[in-house]
This record gives structure tokens, C-alpha cells and sequence, in this order.
């Protein structure tokens, strides 16, 4: 499916750009382009017109043509054309894009007086992916670009994803994104680009997740007619995780984005709310990548109590059974019950709360506010060195959520209260300095527990 195809925007102005008069013999006359280039465009018109056998060889020669001005042209409208007029040729036939490509492997030569080799189609479109104009900036979808230009092509896509546009606009961003990402070089890529330094950067990656936390219907107009900003546009959902999908064929992005983002619980809570199937089978469809990809980093989250996802398969599995014809979506719904089900099988209420702080998600389940959890539990998160407190402490100095620093605050003070040998230990790991910083935090509820617990450090014994 093509750009213009998949958006009215785009076919719209495509349309209004094609019947737009336009200078070409000033063009001609500034040394812009040739003749013979004036000439060939002004017969744009009466080519789809033209007997199949001509057909075939006009086509060659618009390649050629639109190729070499791509690479050569640097106003607006005449780039504007171009990208309509080969958005227009290759919607009608995409197996005219063989075309481009042979153009791109040197199989053809340009059909005007030079006689030259005309540059690289990709070379062409790279130029104008940072483009002011919105229509040159989403006209530019290279599937499958090379190497050469991927790199541009996902700053642009995520300058798209951070720039709160319509929703026509960012659902264009995504089919951008998601037609790249077919290439194995560009999952990669996405995933190298989201780690690479520099802090202040817009990150494609951070573009998805935070389309994610802004889906709620309600915020902005999510009827994606194009005249609001509402990620909650089932469309959006879709996109986005279709993207998601994509890359977690990567098993570095799979591991990765579990990692850094809480994306299990931010598509656990988009699965409960999607409206279309085809959302639905895409979100359970990632998730049997994440966790063949990324078992360790991906089932603790996805245990989670507050997600509730396997409850929520186990509704979903008899639904599909009765409604649904995609025998692929009951498959891996089914695959995922067993994984979930075989992944809590003997857990014990430590480890629900173990498996809770590694996957980073920290919310006010009655396991942090239970004395008689803690008071059976506490000492147990010194065991193998320690390694439940560290995470624990982690959690406290690294994350920014209210919540999560509400509720490590809370945990850190319970531990304190219930087991005697650990405030040497949680001072040495940065505790005691990280509760006393966050005295001042600017949220009441975070303060809250911090004062509390640096009263227990302040009133225990060692």
C-alpha cells in the first residue's frame, strides 16, 4: 500500500499538486532542467493514456526522469510534483518499483542529452527527509532504504512521533515507520539509534512508547479525521503496534525496550481497551515475540497482579472461541496462557513481589502495605547477597514515576521495620541519601513515605 493510498491527506494534496500549473520553462531557462525534461513532464498528462506498448517504454523513461530530478531539484513545488507524479506512477503498478531499483543497480541510463547514469533513487529521496514541507516530509516512505540513509529516515519519523501532530499526520509517521521496518537492517537500526548518545535527542523508540501513554480515549479528538491529536484513534493503536511487533523480531530491541520502558504494562492496558481485532491480534502477537525473545526481561511484567493479564487471556480465549474466525490470534492467545500459566505455577507471595520489583513496575498492591507480608518476607530480600534489597534500592534512586518512588520509599521503610540487620546495608547501598533527597519531592505522597522511612533510619537500632 502506498503513502497517498493509506491517507486522504495525502491523496488530496497529491491531486491538488498534479493540477497545479507550474514554471517549468523558467525552470528551464535558470538551468534547473533540461529540455528535454520540459519537455517529457508536460506530456504527463495524455502518458496513462498512451497504447501499452508505448506504455512500457514511457514508463522507463518517467523513472529515469523522476529519478534524476529528485536528485537535483531543491524548490518545493517542483519536488512536490515529482513525488505525486511518482507516487501516481508506481500506485497504479507496484511492480513498476523494479524500475527504480534497476535505475539504482546502473541496468538503466537517463534518456536526455548527457547520456549519464542517473543518481541513486534513495539518494534522491535522503535529501529531502528534513524538508520544512509537510507534504515533501511524508512523501518520502523508502521500503526497504539502504543503509546509507536509515539513520535520517528514523530522525525524521521521530521528529514526527514528538511533534504532537493530527492524527492523520502521526498515523502517516507510523505507516512510515512500520514499512521500514519490513528490513531486518532497519529493526536494528531503530533499536542502535535509541541507545546511541545523546540525551536531549528525540528517540523514535520514546516516540511509540509515549503515543502509548497518550492513547486514552478522550485526550485530543480520537476520531482520526486529522483535526486533533487523539491517540486513542484505533488506528494509532494499530500502527503502533504493528511497529512494535516488527522490531521484536530484534532480539536486542525485545530485551531492550522491556528494559528501559514499561511497554508490557502500557500494552496489557491497550489489549483491555481495543475496540478492532486486528489491534488485539497484533498486541498478543508481540508479546509471544517478547517473551521468544526476551523470556527473562519479559514474563516477570507480564505476571504482574495489577495487569491482570493472564486472567484477562483466560476471558479472552473463550470470547475468540464463539466470535472469531483468525484461528492465528486464538493460537497464540493460547500460546500465551500456557507460558503465563507455567511461568506462576508455585509462586508464593514473595515471589509475586519479587517478580514485581524486577520487572520495575512498582503500584500499591496489597503485598507493600501488608505487615504481616513483611513481616514474614523482609529478611528475605538479603538473600543471595542481597540481591532483592539492591533492586529494591535501585528502583528508589534510578526511576523518576511518582508511584514507583511512593511505593520503593514505603517498601524500604517496611524493611527497615522488619528486619533488624538491614539499615547498615540499605544506607551502604544509597537509600538513607535517596529518602532524605526526596523530603523535598514536589509530589505530597512521595514526601510522605520518604519522611516515614527516614524516621526509621533515624529510630533503628543497628
Amino acid at each position: 500500500m502506498s503513502l497517498s493510498s493509506a491517507s486522504p491527506f495525502l491523496s488530496s494534496e497529491s491531486t491538488k499538486i498534479l493540477t497545479r500549473a507550474l514554471p517549468w520553462d523558467s525552470y528551464q531557462r535558470a538551468g534547473i532542467v533540461s529540455q528535454g525534461d520540459v519537455q517529457l513532464v508536460q506530456s504527463t498528462p495524455n502518458f496513462e493514456k498512451s497504447k501499452p506498448q508505448d506504455k512500457d517504454q514511457g514508463l522507463t523513461k518517467y523513472a529515469e526522469l523522476y529519478t534524476k530530478l529528485l536528485g537535483s531539484l531543491s524548490r518545493n513545488e517542483p519536488i512536490q510534483f515529482v513525488l505525486a507524479s511518482t507516487e501516481k506512477l508506481l500506485a497504479g503498478d507496484e511492480t513498476r518499483f523494479q524500475l527504480f531499483y534497476s535505475l539504482d543497480q546502473g541496468d538503466l541510463l537517463i534518456s536526455d542529452e548527457t547520456k549519464s547514469k542517473p543518481p541513486s533513487i534513495y539518494t534522491g529521496l535522503s535529501r529531502h527527509l528534513n524538508s520544512q514541507d509537510r507534504f515533501i516530509s511524508l512523501m518520502e516512505d523508502p521500503s526497504s532504504p539502504p543503509s546509507s540513509i536509515i539513520s535520517s529516515l528514523l530522525v525524521q519519523i521521530s521528529r514526527l512521533l514528538h511533534s504532537t501532530p493530527p492524527t492523520e499526520i502521526l498515523n502517516l509517521a507510523l505507516f512510515a515507520l512500520s514499512s521500514a521496518l519490513r528490513a531486518q537492517d532497519v529493526r536494528k537500526e531503530l533499536w542502535r539509534s535509541e541507545s546511541s548518545d545523546g540525551a536531549d535527542e528525540e528517540k523514535p523508540v520514546d516516540g511509540l512508547v509515549k503515543v502509548l501513554e497518550a492513547k486514552k480515549p478522550g485526550n485530543g479528538n480520537g476520531n482520526g479525521n486529522g483535526n486533533g491529536n487523539g491517540y486513542g484513534d484505533p488506528q494509532t493503536l494499530y500502527l503502533v503496534a504493528l511497529s512494535l511487533w516488527q522490531a521484536t523480531f530484534d532480539a536486542d530491541f525485545a530485551k531492550g525496550i522491556v528494559e528501559k520502558y514499561p511497554i508490557i504494562p502500557l500494552l496489557g492496558e491497550t489489549l483491555k481497551i481495543a475496540v478492532k481485532e486486528k489491534v488485539t491480534r497484533v498486541i498478543v502477537a508481540t508479546f509471544r515475540n517478547l517473551l521468544t525473545q526476551a523470556p527473562e526481561e519479559s514474563l516477570p511484567p507480564m505476571l504482574l497482579y495489577k495487569l491482570g493479564l493472564l486472567e484477562f487471556l483466560d476471558s479472552q480465549s473463550a470470547k475468540l472461541k464463539v466470535q472469531s474466525d483468525d484461528e492465528e490470534l486464538k493460537e497464540d492467545v493460547e500460546w500465551l496462557r500456557e507460558e503465563l500459566k507455567k511461568g506462576s505455577e508455585g509462586m508464593t507471595t514473595y515471589d509475586e513481589y519479587i517478580t514485581e520489583i524486577q520487572s520495575g513496575q512498582l503500584t500499591w498492591s496489597p503485598l507493600h502495605t501488608s505487615d504481616d507480608f513483611w513481616r514474614e518476607n523482609a529478611s528475605r530480600l538479603n538473600e543471595k547477597d542481597y540481591e532483592g534489597l539492591k533492586r529494591l534500592v535501585q528502583l528508589l534512586i534510578s526511576r523518576q514515576e511518582v508511584e514507583v518512588l511512593a511505593v520503593a520509599a514505603s517498601d524500604v521503610g517496611k524493611y527497615l521495620k522488619f528486619c533488624d540487620t538491614g539499615k547498615s546495608k540499605a544506607q551502604e547501598l544509597g537509600a538513607k541519601a535517596k529518602v532524605m533527597e526526596l523530603m523535598s519531592h514536589p509530589d505530597s505522597d512521595v514526601r510522605y513515605q520518604a519522611l516515614s522511612t527516614v524516621q526509621r533510619f533515624m529510630s533503628q537500632s543497628w
